[in-house]
């Protein structure tokens, strides 16, 4: 999963000196994406 987050984080023209709230939202939000879809795939599985 690390992999494919920072292939999709690389090709984001971001300034460097993000605010530090943003970037952890930004992170947060990453994290609960891919939460939703590991889970929405183990249902389709089932």
């Amino acid at each position: 999963m690390t992999v494919s987050s920072s292939v999709l984080i690389k090709p984001l023209p971001l300034p460097l000196p993000l605010p530090l709230p943003l970037l952890l939202l930004l992170l947060l939000r990453l994290r609960l994406s891919s939460l939703a879809l590991r889970t929405w795939l183990s249902w389709l599985k089932r």
